[in-house]
């Protein structure tokens, strides 16, 4: 039925980031998350002691070098938002956000 009507719906916007990879645009979102970290004075420990992690742990995510699968990453980021009382979204730390 509504398969094969054609729609006057616009399109999404596509961002496409022809010069970045994506483990360039992973690096650029972990160090966009750490500059939150920064930011709001989280020390590495109290985010380690937050996710259930180990410091050094942290510390090499958090320093661009680490591969993240997105569910850990949203792990970080939420656990940046509880402890600084923020609602930051993958949006704020995106390399277009950058």
């Amino acid at each position: 039925y509504g398969c094969s009507q054609k729609t006057d719906r616009p399109k999404p916007k596509i961002h496409h980031f022809t010069h970045m990879t994506h483990t360039h645009q992973s690096a650029q979102a972990l160090l966009n998350l750490a500059g939150l970290v920064t930011l709001h004075g989280i020390r590495q420990m109290a985010l380690a002691d937050h996710l259930g992690f180990k410091q050094p742990s942290v510390s090499e995510f958090l320093s661009g070098k680490a591969d993240p699968r997105l569910s850990t990453l949203f792990k970080y980021l939420n656990a940046v938002n509880d402890l600084a009382g923020t609602a930051y979204t993958l949006a704020d730390i995106s390399p277009a956000a950058a």
